[in-house]
């Protein structure tokens, strides 16, 4: 397993946005994330990626509890992720962006140019690499997110809702870039997104949540017929 959790849980005051939470994801997959508004999923990435600190249980990556670490520390480590909110900085040209985070989220802190070249080159993005980040559309921005998080030479990833806001089309291409990290740079994708369907097209095995709990884990072909899961979705119906 490349990353674990063993009954994580996070509590702010009464509420459990994260409720004992299992996970096992093995090293090279695409593992989904689902569930409805307020169900835990970013709280849970944020644990994993040091923002906050576990109330209970423990993250394990690659061997190594890293539970209670600095963001910076465990991006060190080989996690990245992206956010919900497409940020970037600003000001800053499509380069200089990616280059931010090379310096300060790969463990080497080394600028290594020709691999940020090919991350530009593998998104597609050459041409927009000398144009100020505030002068980008969604698509490209999150795409320059991305460039960046694959610049701090992650091994996992996680995504927080990559594909909102986006058209059709660009969902299929930015579909085609996910497979394709795994596949050829062989990056492990934890993925959050609400598009049901698109989920379980891309996903080798999902996990869903509803007020912090896991109710399904499984194969995405499953899920559908998952009696929880349909209530969640929609609704128990009349008795």
């Amino acid at each position: 397993m490349v990353l674990k959790t063993e009954g994580v849980s996070k509590y702010f005051g009464d509420l459990r946005a994260v409720d004992n939470v299992d996970l096992e994801i093995e090293e090279g997959e695409i593992y989904g994330i689902a569930g409805p508004n307020g169900a835990g999923k970013t709280t849970l990435f944020d644990v994993i990626s040091g923002l906050w600190p576990p109330s209970s249980g423990k993250v394990i990556f690659k061997n190594d509890i890293i539970s209670g670490l600095k963001p910076y520390q465990i991006c060190h480590k080989g996690i990245a992720r992206t956010f919900q909110i497409s940020t970037v900085f600003a000001t800053l040209t499509v380069l200089d962006n990616i280059k931010i985070g090379a310096v300060f989220g790969a463990k080497t802190k080394k600028l290594d140019s020709s691999h940020i070249n090919e991350i530009i080159e593998f998104l597609g993005i050459q041409n927009k690499k000398d144009t100020i980040a505030q002068n980008l559309e969604l698509y490209t921005i999150k795409l320059v997110m991305l460039a960046a998080a694959l610049a701090t030479d992650c091994k996992l990833l996680l995504l927080d809702e990559p594909m909102a806001g986006l058209t059709i089309a660009e969902i299929d291409n930015f579909l085609q870039i996910i497979r394709k990290m795994n596949k050829e740079w062989g990056i492990t994708i934890v993925i959050i997104e609400h598009l049901i369907d698109t989920l379980i097209d891309i996903s080798d095995r999902i996990i869903i949540l509803d007020g912090g709990k896991v109710i399904y884990k499984g194969l995405p072909e499953e899920l559908t017929k998952d009696k929880k899961v349909i209530e969640v979705y929609l609704g128990k119906g009349e008795e």
